[in-house]
């Protein structure tokens, strides 16, 4: 499995390699590697973990956690969204390329040292194709750009979502979630709108109302 990435043609630059790394493709699994230009890697949300990512495993699978503080030593603490990119901070400090790859099977991205100290991120996956993206160097803007000229650019939200907002879990009841807009109104602090986690959902059902805490929703 042969590949190194530089369209200005000088191999002593090489942005992304996968020369003599892993590539495995079967039906139901895929592994394949990449080998980055230095270890300064940012990305594969949502996660809980340290801005610039260390060695580790980053599961990518929509799922909350408890407590999802994500140490990268054993995967599995991903969150409530799934981003299979990241960007690399290349030895030239203004610029930056960007890796993306479109597969919406459960992944696993394990992020390790090579031998020359910069990192080799290996990409698992249990189905789907190898789409792979890359978005070469720049300002981090430019890549960002490019990265949402691919996906879409984010939709202008409504005026009353930009403002005050309140949301948790734990309301027992409407009549709890009632008292709580009352206080923000004694005390007069702004409120624009409430937002409830599942406590209202009967045994958390989807598309249910617990109608005997929550009713006239």
């Amino acid at each position: 499995f042969k590949m190194w990435v530089n369209p200005y043609g000088t191999e002593a630059e090489k942005w992304v390699e996968v020369f003599g790394e892993r590539l495995r493709f079967m039906d139901k699994f895929i592994e394949f590697d990449v080998k980055l230009q230095s270890n300064r890697v940012f990305g594969f949300g949502e996660r809980l973990a340290h801005f610039q990512l260390p060695p580790g495993t980053q599961t990518i699978w929509n799922h909350g956690q408890p407590s999802p503080l994500d140490d990268g030593f054993t995967g599995g603490k991903n969150m409530y969204s799934s981003h299979p990119f990241y960007v690399n901070h290349l030895k030239d400090k203004n610029k930056f390329m960007a890796v993306y790859f479109r597969n919406t099977n459960a992944q696993d991205i394990i992020i390790e040292e090579a031998a020359d100290k910069n990192y080799r991120v290996t990409h698992r996956t249990i189905g789907g194709i190898i789409e792979l993206f890359l978005f070469f160097p720049n300002t981090m803007e430019q890549v960002l750009r490019k990265y949402h000229t691919l996906i879409g650019k984010p939709h202008l939200p409504a005026f009353w979502s930009i403002g005050s907002q309140q949301s948790k879990w734990g309301y027992r009841s409407i009549w709890d979630l009632k008292r709580t807009i009352r206080s923000y109104e004694q005390y007069e602090i702004p409120l624009d709108a409430v937002t409830m986690d599942i406590d209202y959902i009967h045994e958390y059902e989807i598309f249910t109302v617990y109608t005997e805490r929550f009713p006239n929703l």
